[in-house]
């Protein structure tokens, strides 16, 4: 990344770029925001369509976005009962329960060396002494079944609840000139990828503009190793051949890997 300034464009949503972007942009990167998708707090028919915690052992947030989503479903007055434990992938999405409520209490989630995923949840409930009876899985439209499968076979009764759903976002004219000129002058960005739906999205955008190709050669940092052969999927190709960077999905580790292609 010798010579002209580096280029990072961020794609999370809107409001979860905001910290990685100032320390680029103090380590001397140019760096462009471009959400690849806008979430939105799921659409309820009524209160009776909201799943109630207490009625559960345990409740799994698949991610921030699931977190506030049921907290905006709940409304701004509910306290989270006693005794129903909270479950998670990762320390973000542990803080973001805490934050919205504060009587929650025995989060589960990964320790810091372990993946964001199911499978690294799943030794926490395993290793529960007290037995599930039912579960509430928290997520958006759609997504992995991998946990609700493993409790299912355990006998466990699932109900998977949608909080939230993801709306491919609009680009700006701007965003689209700027693509165009970068790719014109086969200039190289990094791209911070996050989740399979916003790798499917931004590989949409870019094939109806012609720009696949470009994006093809850029370096990406992915912050699962399952997102590698989504991303080779979108762009067609295998995933030898792409410049990847793997790193975990908090704003420190993200620009710690930023770091790394910088001084690389």
């Amino acid at each position: 990344m010798a010579g002209a300034a580096p280029i990072a464009v961020l794609t999370r949503p809107a409001g979860r770029n905001t910290d990685v972007l100032h320390a680029l942009v103090r380590r001397g990167w140019i760096v462009h925001e471009c959400p690849a998708l806008e979430i939105h707090t799921a659409a309820i028919a009524s209160a009776h369509d909201i799943p109630d915690p207490k009625h559960y052992d345990l409740v799994v947030f698949v991610s921030r976005a699931a977190v506030t989503g049921f907290t905006t479903q709940l409304g701004p007055d509910f306290v989270w009962p006693s005794g129903v434990r909270v479950g998670c992938m990762g320390p973000s999405t542990a803080l973001a329960i805490e934050r919205a409520w504060p009587t929650a209490s025995n989060i589960l989630y990964p320790d810091a060396e372990k993946a964001r995923d199911s499978e690294a949840l799943w030794p926490l409930l395993q290793a529960l002494t007290t037995p599930l009876t039912k579960v509430l899985i928290v997520r958006g439209q759609d997504g992995r079944d991998w946990l609700s499968d493993k409790l299912n076979g355990r006998g466990i009764e699932v109900l998977t609840h949608q909080a939230y759903e993801r709306v491919q976002a609009d680009w700006s004219a701007d965003t689209v000139d700027r693509f165009r000129a970068w790719a014109d002058a086969s200039t190289q960005v990094v791209w911070l990828l996050t989740s399979g739906h916003g790798i499917t999205s931004v590989g949409l955008q870019l094939q109806s503009l012609g720009l696949l190709d470009w994006f093809r050669s850029g370096q990406f940092v992915l912050t699962h190793e399952r997102l590698v052969q989504t991303l080779a999927k979108v762009v067609g190709g295998d995933s030898a051949g792409l410049q990847v960077h793997l790193c975990q999905p908090e704003d420190p580790k993200i620009v710690l890997c930023f770091d790394q292609i910088l001084g690389g």
